[in-house]
């Protein structure tokens, strides 16, 4: 049996990347709101409460699809930036024998 110290995965110190972060939010936040939109447009009983977050255009619309879609890569990316950013300056609270 192996102890803790052994163990082959090294943790990384280094700080998030803002830019990648940022795309993942973006990207990922777009693939939900498609997803939801797709299922708007094919008539899945629910409310689409996520899509009113992001437009006011009929639900399961093209407009709805394009300009929701727009501005969920916008949140999203900030939200990834927000993120990163966040995580990179609170490093101070990491255990002085991590650093």
């Amino acid at each position: 049996m192996t102890g803790a110290t052994d163990s082959p995965i090294v943790e990384s110190r280094l700080p998030l990347s803002v830019g990648r972060l940022s795309l993942t939010g973006a990207l990922s936040l777009f693939v939900v709101y498609a997803a939801c939109w797709a299922g708007a447009t094919v008539g899945v009983p629910v409310t689409h409460a996520f899509i009113g977050l992001f437009t006011s255009f009929a639900v399961g619309s093209l407009a709805a699809l394009c300009v929701g879609g727009a501005w969920a890569l916008l949140a999203g990316g900030f939200t990834g930036a927000v993120v990163a950013a966040i995580y990179n300056m609170v490093k101070f609270m990491e255990p002085p024998s991590a650093k």
